[in-house]
Formats: C-alpha cells, sequence, structure tokens
C-alpha cells in the first residue's frame, strides 16, 4: 500500500474497533500500520505536533475513542517528552484499561528522568499507585530507584509497600534487599503476590546472601520457592489432593 492507503486502512479499523466487539487482533494490526508510518516519516519530529493535538484534544472528554489510544503508542515510540505530563495525568484514567495499557508503556518507553517526578504524585493515589509504581518500576534510573526507596519507607499502606517492594527487587539495587527483607518479616500483602520470590531473585542476580542467611532462612526460602514452583506444574486434582 501506499502512504494514503495506510492512512485509509487505519481509518477503518479505527472505525470497526469504535463501533463493533473489541477486537485484539485488529488492534494489533493498527499498531503495525502505525510503525510503518514511522518508517516513512509521517510521525518524525516536525509531525510530532499532530500527536500531541490528538492526545490534547481527547484529555477532557469522558473516554478515549481508539484514535487517541493509537496516539498515546505514538507518543511512546516517538518518544515525545513534552506529552509527559498529559500522559501522566491519564493514570487516575483506571476505567480505560486499553488507555491505561499504552499510557503505561508509552512512558516506559520514553523513560527519560523528566518522567519520574512526573509520575510520582500518583504513587500516593489510590487509584493509581499501582500504575505510577509499574512505570517506575521498568525505568532503569538511578532516580527511580531512589524514589522507590523513599516511597517504600514514607507510605503506611500495606498493599503499596507491597508492590514497592517489588518493584525495587526488580530494579535490582543491593540496597533494597535489607528493606524489601524487613518488610517481609514485619508483614506484607500476601494475597496481592509472593514478595519472597522477587526478593531471592535479587539476591541471586547480585550474587548477595539474603540478610537472614545466618539463620537458614534463605536456604529455605530456596526450597519453598522451588516447591511452589513444582506445585505450579502439577494439575489442578493433584494440587488439590495434595491441600
Amino acid at each position: 500500500m501506499d502512504t494514503e492507503q495506510l492512512f485509509e486502512e487505519i481509518a477503518g479499523i479505527m472505525n470497526s474497533l469504535e463501533n463493533g466487539a473489541f477486537n485484539q487482533h485488529l488492534f494489533k494490526f493498527g499498531k503495525r500500520i502505525f510503525k510503518e508510518l514511522i518508517k516513512r516519516g509521517e510521525f518524525d519530529g516536525p509531525n510530532f505536533w499532530e500527536i500531541e493535538a490528538a492526545i490534547k484534544e481527547e484529555i477532557d472528554e469522558e473516554f478515549f475513542s481508539f484514535n487517541g489510544i493509537y496516539h498515546v503508542y505514538l507518543a511512546g515510540e516517538q518518544k515525545v517528552t513534552s506529552l509527559i505530563p498529559q500522559l501522566t495525568e491519564l493514570l487516575t484514567r483506571v476505567e480505560e484499561d486499553f488507555l491505561l495499557e499504552e499510557v503505561m508503556d508509552a512512558l516506559i518507553k520514553i523513560g527519560t528522568p523528566e518522567v519520574i517526578p512526573a509520575v510520582e504524585k500518583y504513587v500516593t493515589n489510590d487509584d493509581s499507585s499501582m500504575f505510577a509504581i509499574n512505570v517506575l518500576e521498568n525505568i532503569k534510573h538511578p532516580a527511580a530507584e531512589e524514589m522507590l526507596l523513599h516511597h517504600l519507607e514514607q507510605t503506611t499502606d500495606k498493599s503499596s509497600k507491597t508492590l514497592i517492594g517489588e518493584a525495587l527487587c526488580r530494579q535490582l539495587p543491593t540496597k533494597a534487599i535489607p528493606k524489601v527483607a524487613a518488610l517481609i518479616e514485619e508483614g506484607y500483602d500476601e494475597k496481592l503476590l509472593d514478595l519472597k520470590e522477587p526478593l531471592y531473585g535479587n539476591c541471586v542476580i547480585n550474587g548477595v546472601d539474603h540478610p537472614n542467611h545466618r539463620n537458614g532462612k534463605k536456604n529455605y526460602w530456596k526450597k519453598m520457592l522451588i516447591g511452589m514452583n513444582n506445585r505450579r506444574k502439577e494439575p489442578d486434582e493433584t494440587r488439590n489432593a495434595w491441600v
């Protein structure tokens, strides 16, 4: 297809997505078309204004259209840093799953230090904390690590502490290891996730002993995690019988 045909094709896809049942394959096909348009220079620097205009036009709408969602995707692919404030504002739109996923991916792809302070105020927001923490987890920068450490110490919400602890483990800083170990000892939100698993992985990858290795807890955790992973592979009836 020539460029004009590609734009006609994506217009048809967006129309189908807006007016019919959501189709994941069709949505992904639309992304492929936009990637091709990027390759052809249709959304280069001089044309960033088009991406900005499409997103800003929908900021005050009750729901984002698929045109807006695709332009959020473009903002991430093209690392449009000027849209960081608008993108972070969208982290509060928790009712819009497809939009939120693209917003998080876009902020992570942009990944500049400017994203980190822009996201911070959403870490303490009950509705958006999970999404803001996810962004910080995936931006491998010392400032993101320091911000997560700060909020691990400051927040009193057990679920937020648990998510921050996991994010820190996946950032792989060694100075987070004793803090997350202490959180596990004090008590965390075990219904949300198993924090022992990412902590053990952090210890192994960094080649350091778990803070409680002297009393044998590292080996205990290792055996427990291996056993847990083995049980995950068992059929449901076997697992139920074991319980």
